[in-house]
């Protein structure tokens, strides 16, 4: 679980694992990574209607590019997969008004996530605790 949002600030974000098998669960990749998409996003706008699909890469302050899910005023909902497990992050946008505001909204969005998280995955859901460990959450 190696997998951080390029972010020069640690409070600008807030996120979860998923182990790699409880997404692609057929022979079709791509199809499994529809689904996930679908059900991830349909999920978030359920409780923040404030969202919009992006579905693209977009530069980040730190002159890499993530895939962005959803957006909205304050916050990039981004997707990374590696060999093990899909990392998902809120990560506070960069036309972000008022930082200030959004890293304290945070962590209610970041529970909201690991619910949805929970409730789509159960059991395969994994939470960063250190460099090294991600403890298992849902």
């Amino acid at each position: 679980m190696n997998y951080l949002p390029p972010v020069r600030c640690k409070s600008n974000y807030d996120g979860f694992y998923i182990d790699n098998s409880a997404i692609y669960t057929s022979e079709d990749e791509e199809k499994d990574w529809n689904t996930f998409l679908t059900q991830i996003c349909r999920s978030i706008r359920k409780g923040y209607p404030s969202f919009h699909t992006a579905m693209c890469w977009k530069p980040v302050e730190t002159g890499k590019s993530v895939y962005v899910l959803l957006e909205n005023a304050m916050f990039d909902l981004i997707a990374d997969t590696g060999d093990r497990y899909t990392a998902v992050y809120f990560v506070v946008s960069n036309i972000c008004k008022n930082t200030g505001n959004a890293r304290k909204v945070l962590p209610s969005y970041s529970e909201n996530l690991k619910a949805v998280l929970c409730e789509l995955y159960p059991g395969h859901i994994r939470k960063r605790v250190n460099g090294r460990l991600a403890k298992l959450v849902g």
